[in-house]
């Protein structure tokens, strides 16, 4: 025979059981939700990086690293670089969790990629006039196909961002140091970054061995 203490322990068990529910409940709309902008555009959750040193090592990338976009730069007809752009895993996840657009990364930055120049582009060899006025002793970028890799992190603001030092290493031995500066990271409508513009400043430049120091402006890529 059920008591009334029976019946009143039964009573705050549904109780507890509907109120678990909700909870439940409540936290699947909240990711759902998370995952959406105000203007309820869905971004797709960064991957983490398969291929790291596909195209070397990262030095400084202890951190968890995530692609967050693979946008292509351009100096008019002389190069073309194709970016593997690379973020932290915890802070790209924590944006697209907030809606917010890659393109508005903030956190640590690296980059990979590959630079095809078309045509021969000899710095200034301490001018500091930019392309086209070197000299002999200027820093040479052959023709040819280079990869990048970062030797240095770099950090990016809200889509602005820097990476001190990028080197392009190409046949023959020859090796350029460059500094990423004024970088911007430009969105597309799925949220990832389409495309970047930044200057592309030459520090040091190795032939066979044989370091020569760059000074120049350097020159300025975009989509």
């Amino acid at each position: 025979m059920e008591t009334k203490n029976d019946s009143k322990v039964k009573y705050w068990l549904a109780k507890g059981i509907q109120v678990v529910g909700l909870i439940a409940l409540s936290f699947a709309v909240l990711i759902s939700c998370q995952k959406k902008n105000d203007s309820g555009s869905v971004y797709a959750t960064p991957a983490p990086v398969s291929n790291a040193g596909l195209l070397g090592t990262c030095a400084g990338c202890t951190f968890a690293q995530v692609q967050i976009g693979t946008p292509t730069s351009r100096y008019g007809s002389y190069l073309t670089i194709q970016w593997d752009l690379i973020g932290d895993q915890a802070a790209a996840q924590t944006a697209v969790a907030y809606g917010t657009s890659l393109s508005n990364y903030t956190g640590q930055i690296a980059a990979r990629g590959v630079m095809q120049v078309a045509s021969p582009i000899t710095f200034g060899g301490g001018y500091g006039y930019g392309i086209g006025y070197g000299t002999a002793y200027g820093c040479q970028l052959a023709a040819g196909q280079y990869q990048l890799n970062t030797l240095q992190v770099g950090q990016s603001s809200s889509g602005s961002f820097s990476i001190p030092q990028i080197e392009a290493v190409g046949v023959n031995g020859v090796r350029i140091v460059f500094s990423l500066t004024t970088g911007v990271l430009i969105g597309s409508g799925t949220g990832t970054v389409a495309s970047l513009g930044a200057q592309l400043v030459p520090v040091a430049a190795i032939y066979n061995g044989q370091q020569i120091a760059c000074s120049d402006v350097g020159i300025y890529v975009s989509n």
